[in-house]
């Protein structure tokens, strides 16, 4: 077996001569540095394994960045760091599928024409889904995470008004008797 087993060096991220970072489908586990990344890294490939965390506000700070492949991982939280349109490269060929991420989707990605986002993740959406990118190919079949919660939540509140009714006339149905 000739897989990497273990962690990446913090450093590695910060390395001013590596300017591609290609480590997919091994048994890389940990987070991600927290320190700057280097503005020569403009490729990062780390599909298929168990990275975890959060990202760095630094893969958002990177303009230089033209591939970000971190899909079928166990990353969490948002994706805030891409808020900057100015930051982001246009060209970004950007792949989060399948980790934990949540909350809203950053206008600078919206348009991307690579972006693979949305499958596995559980973004917040309108009504109207002009909030999430409309080249993922998940767009279609994407239910959005605040719909999917609220589906949820008046499903319960339901089933609870209708099981506070039976009990409440169960219990005047047995109180009005004389």
């Amino acid at each position: 077996n000739s897989y990497i087993d273990g962690t990446l060096p913090e450093c590695l991220f910060s390395m001013p001569k590596l300017n591609q970072l290609y480590a997919g489908g091994n048994r890389v586990v940990g987070k991600f540095p927290s320190t700057n990344i280097s503005s020569n890294l403009t490729k990062i490939s780390l599909p298929y394994n168990s990275m975890y965390g959060t990202l760095p506000s630094s893969f958002g700070e990177n303009s230089n960045i033209i591939l970000l492949d971190l899909s079928n991982n166990r990353i969490s939280g948002d994706i805030s760091m891409f808020k900057n349109s100015n930051k982001v490269n246009k060209n970004l060929d950007l792949s989060l599928s399948v980790n934990n991420l949540s909350g809203d989707i950053p206008i600078a990605l919206r348009s991307l024409k690579n972006i693979d986002i949305l499958a596995g993740n559980v973004f917040s959406c309108s009504q109207d889904r002009d909030t999430i990118p409309t080249n993922d190919p998940s767009v279609d079949s994407y239910d959005c995470g605040s719909n999917t919660l609220n589906r949820y939540m008046y499903f319960f509140m339901i089933v609870f008004a209708l099981m506070l009714l039976v009990v409440l006339y169960i219990f005047y149905k047995d109180s009005v008797i004389i």
